[in-house]
């Protein structure tokens, strides 16, 4: 059984954004709200990030850009 999960915690790893993946799963609690905070920022609009690191995951695009 732990083995299944951990294969299934290395396939879903393989599909997200890596920074936030490691802040996830390593980050301090500071980092994980300071990445937090950058998110909401950029849902809100009041920052456009250009940086290919933090492109959002592939089910939340856009089909129809």
């Amino acid at each position: 059984m732990q083995r299944a999960f951990k294969q299934a915690e290395q396939d879903f790893a393989k599909s997200v954004d890596q920074r936030a993946w490691k802040i996830f799963m390593e980050g301090t609690k500071e980092e994980q709200e300071r990445f937090q905070q950058e998110v909401q920022q950029e849902l809100a609009g009041d920052r456009v990030s250009t940086d290919p690191k933090h492109k959002p995951p592939e089910h939340t695009k856009n089909p129809y850009n």
